[in-house]
């Protein structure tokens, strides 16, 4: 595999990961101030967003969002999925399809 090959695909996987990043705050931040902090008066009242902004997870969120509104099997679906191929690129990419490397010795 040449150096510009390899050096394309750690880029791809770096920008997967930076849009499952991106999603899961977008996705926080819309159920939180929504639903969770739409009755709140003043900015101080509503939790923090950059503190541990990550958790809880998409799956805890999806569990609050349905305090408020109907989930369709689908979007949960969708959902499921998605959380399923993060959690794959992040935790066992390397392990079920292995890194691009040099194979060149």
């Amino acid at each position: 595999m040449s150096k510009q090959v390899r050096d394309h695909a750690h880029a791809s996987v770096g920008m997967a990961i930076l849009s499952c990043q991106a999603l899961e705050m977008l996705f926080a931040l819309c159920v939180r101030l929504a639903f969770k902090n739409q009755f709140e008066i003043s900015l101080n009242e509503i939790t923090p967003l950059e503190k541990n902004f990550s958790k809880p997870s998409m799956k805890v969120i999806l569990n609050e969002l349905r305090q408020y509104v109907e989930i369709s099997k689908e979007f949960e679906a969708k959902l499921s999925d998605l959380i399923e191929r993060r959690h794959t690129l992040v935790h066992r990419w390397g392990i079920e399809y292995e890194l691009p490397c040099n194979n060149e010795g």
